[in-house]
């Protein structure tokens, strides 16, 4: 369905409204359903046969799959509805429907924990519970770091207060913001819009102004981001983690010492993204690169219309897969995908599962850069990932950790940048969008091992002591960027103020390292679909058929990549750096 005034889609309203007592419906059917499994299992779950077992566990899969329809919905509809009282009512009592069906959960989990293991071997040996093997086996894996029914609940009470609340005011405080750019008071978001603009003197206007605005509200950001980080270093302590990212690690399925290799690796190479610095500089005329132009385009692009980008992400799509151009036609023909920029909508982009066996759900705004086809392309990745595993899995297993949520997105952003430069005859056009594809894979690699480094030392400073203060985190900031950025890259004063402008250090601890590793399993998922594309395409799809039914490093072996290899990261590395070779000439 598409918007008939721009021609850019539309989600199909039908999709996401639910009448009010329609969803009053729904809720209080599933929570009575919840009710009823939690009379009937609990205390008892696991001392049945394997059968029961099992019937149980898909039972409990179906009723999470009808809570994440719901969820997904509702999300959905307050995203494109912002200011929409009903919509966010409609939020507010499935989110209270969520908390039932993640206690609901909880409780078999915890029950699960509480088997002595000689029983719990003997179950997991059992063919019947192959579906939920993994499944199982996982929850095992944090069974030392597990508190007991009862102080894991008062923890889960507490969350709001010690954690979301926190969070909720950062938001609040950044999206009131209004840098003042050359006079005109405009949302934070808009004025970040200028440091990709091609005026290099409004790039540092804008910038000095975003300062100018955060620095007022500095120290109340620092006491968020010192807060999140005290609480969790005393849960941390609760549980018995060995370091700080470890949490993220088993959420990851990831070995930390994987993760140590990965992160090692790349900051082994910070002189590959150093090289194009210098050599962006050159391309804009500059003597040195300043942190203000690192996203200033080096050439002017015209706009791309949207039926170019749909029709360029469908073939990529095609070329990779025909199955994998059909989802893309579908999405869009059921109205799906919602790229129409508007005031009332999120002003984000993603990509929301509506649950196993449902077409997901893509939300964007294109206003016709690379950036967006690009990011349409990212979107339509997750899409094809929760399509694929939703057609195999129930509520318990479709969804993969969020490591290898980001695979399929970052191979289709190298397919859709083949496909655009491979349709591109202007020579020029054709520099320019290899530029960006380097761009983009140098950010995607090497930006996150820098935020992921400031992040642990964020950690490590609070435990020793330290409150991270405003000054001290612009320190730290500092600290942990230079060796990224490299001698050449000229800092503004206040470059320490810039963590603020990264959401996702607030919003999830130690999120960023997901993206080094998708990046970098994306990079050999690709050199490997290059050399042969026939055989890759049904390895991938039974990699993105898994779903969350195996851990990340059995699913990406599926495809011929080792990632407990540290080769393989150089691996990647190395394809990124040929990316760049003709960019130096």
């Amino acid at each position: 369905m598409t918007d008939i005034e721009s021609g850019i889609a539309r989600w199909d309203a039908s999709v996401y409204t639910i009448r009010d007592s329609d969803l009053d419906e729904r809720c209080s059917e599933l929570q009575s359903k919840c009710q009823e499994f939690a009379d009937r299992y609990r205390g008892s779950l696991y001392s049945r046969p394997a059968a029961e077992i099992a019937d149980a566990l898909a039972e409990l899969g179906q009723l999470r799959s009808l809570a994440l329809y719901l969820d997904g919905t509702t999300a959905a509809g307050a995203a494109v509805a912002s200011g929409d009282a009903s919509r966010i009512d409609h939020r507010v009592r499935v989110e209270a429907l969520m908390e039932t069906m993640d206690e609901l959960v909880q409780f078999t989990e915890l029950e699960w924990l509480d088997l002595p293991d000689h029983s719990a071997k003997v179950l997991l040996a059992d063919e019947t519970l192959h579906e939920y093997t993994h499944f199982l086996e996982v929850i095992r894996s944090v069974a030392s770091y597990t508190l007991p029914e009862a102080a894991e609940s008062a923890l889960a009470v507490r969350d709001p207060a010690a954690n979301t609340a926190w969070v909720s005011l950062h938001n609040q405080i950044t999206g009131a913001l209004r840098p003042r750019v050359r006079g005109v008071s405009q949302p934070l978001e808009d004025a970040r819009r200028w440091l990709e603009c091609d005026d290099a003197e409004l790039r540092a206007d804008a910038l000095s102004a975003i300062y100018d605005s955060l620095e007022p509200v500095a120290g109340a950001l620092a006491q968020c981001l010192d807060t999140l980080v005290a609480d969790k270093l005393s849960v941390d302590a609760l549980r018995g983690f060995p370091h700080p990212r470890a949490e993220r690690d088993l959420a990851n399925e990831l070995p930390s010492r994987m993760v140590d290799d990965m992160l090692g690796i790349a900051e082994q190479n910070y002189a590959l993204p150093q090289r194009w610095f210098t050599r962006k500089a050159q391309l804009l005329g500059m003597d040195g690169l300043r942190f203000e132009d690192m996203r200033a385009p080096v050439g002017p692009m015209p706009p791309i219309p949207y039926d170019t980008a749909v029709q360029a992400v469908t073939e990529a799509f095609d070329g990779f897969a025909g199955w994998a151009g059909e989802l893309v036609r579908e999405m869009l023909s059921r109205g799906h995908v919602d790229a129409d920029p508007r005031p009332e909508k999120h002003s984000g982009a993603f990509c929301r599962s509506l649950g196993p066996g449902k077409l997901p759900s893509v939300l964007l705004s294109y206003f016709g850069t690379v950036e967006d086809v690009v990011c349409l392309a990212h979107e339509l990745g997750h899409a094809l990932h929760f399509a694929v595993a939703g057609r195999q899995h129930d509520g318990l297993t479709f969804d993969a950790p969020l490591a290898l949520n980001e695979v399929a997105p970052a191979l289709a952003e190298l397919l859709i940048y083949d496909r655009l430069i491979e349709r591109e005859t202007d020579r020029r056009m054709r520099q320019l969008l290899v530029a960006k594809r380097v761009e983009s894979n140098l950010e995607a690699v090497f930006l996150p091992t820098f935020l992921t480094r400031f992040e642990t030392r964020a950690h490590q400073l609070r435990a020793e002591g330290s409150a991270l203060t405003d000054s001290r985190i612009r320190e730290l900031w500092a600290e942990c960027g230079q060796p990224f950025y490299g001698p050449d890259v000229q800092m503004p004063d206040r470059w320490g103020l810039h963590w603020a402008l990264v959401p996702h250090i607030v919003h999830e601890r130690f999120y960023c390292y997901a993206y080094v590793f998708a990046r970098l399993a994306g990079l050999n998922l690709y050199a490997a679909y290059t050399q042969d594309p026939r055989n890759f395409q049904g390895r991938f799809l039974e990699l993105l058929s898994c779903g969350g039914s195996a851990a990340p490093v059995e699913q990406l072996a599926l495809a011929g990549i080792d990632v407990t290899s540290p080769d393989t990261w150089r691996t990647a590395i190395a394809e990124v750096s040929a990316m760049l070779a003709p960019l130096l000439d």
